[in-house]
């Protein structure tokens, strides 16, 4: 059975989307006693070291750029929000919350999708 290669994409970057979600854990199950200051900032760190992440999923998958970066932004909001809505009931400011992530997946479509047509217009002036 061959896997599509739009699921590969998807699944390659809701994992990388999970490791950069959960950096810390990743770093100190790796034997790193780094920790990442995240301070009084609305948008954490991990979304800056998501930026050359989503390039390099754009540029691996150039035909699915977009569902790559949708992925590695959704999916480790969607299992990290689930967990707290079972465990704490649905947020007051939910509408709220969706807009606001919805707004900051915008940068990582644009970085792979810029990343993608690179990539794409190199491998046409290569071909010839």
């Amino acid at each position: 059975m061959k896997i599509p290669r739009l699921w590969t994409a998807i699944g390659v970057a809701a994992i990388a989307g999970l490791a950069v979600s959960y950096l810390d854990w990743v770093l100190g199950a790796a034997g790193s006693s780094i920790r990442i200051p995240t301070g009084d900032s609305m948008i954490a760190p991990e979304y800056w070291i998501g930026l050359p992440c989503v390039a390099l999923l754009g540029y691996l998958f150039p035909q699915n750029a977009i569902a790559s970066a949708v992925a590695f932004m959704w999916v480790p909001v969607l299992l990290r929000h689930a967990a707290h809505i079972l465990q704490h009931g649905v947020p007051n400011l939910w509408p709220l919350e969706v807009v606001l992530i919805a707004v900051l997946t915008l940068p990582y479509v644009g970085m792979a999708s810029g990343v993608a047509f690179l990539r794409r217009r190199n491998d046409a002036r290569n071909v010839t």
